[in-house]
């Protein structure tokens, strides 16, 4: 598959396994894993998925300052960063065990640096 293609059709059998329908052939493809781009990008440009890790600078933000990593999932109905440990909150002064994803995009304080299904980054 050439991401340049333009594709009829893409069923997803199962997380493992794709079908891509495209110019009348059908092909098949094994998968590590089926993920969704949430449409924000992080502070070096890269888009940011579902099922991302990435590094987030509290900084200048309601949290103390640090950098803390987590993983982008989607709960809820929102994209959130879980975060390995709780980052506090010192407006409402109470640990954070998650907060939405699009609170550290427009600030440029999220980094994308892998995902939970392979150890390098997408870029």
């Amino acid at each position: 598959y050439d991401d340049t293609d333009v594709l009829e059709d893409v069923v997803v059998l199962n997380n493992k396994t794709i079908l891509i329908f495209n110019n009348g052939e059908i092909k098949k493809y094994k998968v590590k894993a089926v993920v969704q781009y949430i449409t924000l990008k992080d502070k070096n440009g890269v888009e940011i998925y579902d099922s991302d890790t990435v590094e987030v600078d509290t900084t200048g933000m309601n949290y103390n300052p640090e950098i803390i990593k987590g993983v982008v999932k989607f709960i809820d109905g929102c994209f959130t960063v879980e975060f390995e440990k709780p980052v506090y909150d010192v407006v409402l002064k109470c640990n954070r065990a998650r907060l939405y994803v699009k609170c550290f995009s427009g600030n440029k304080a999220i980094k994308v640096i892998g995902n939970i299904h392979e150890q390098e980054p997408h870029t």
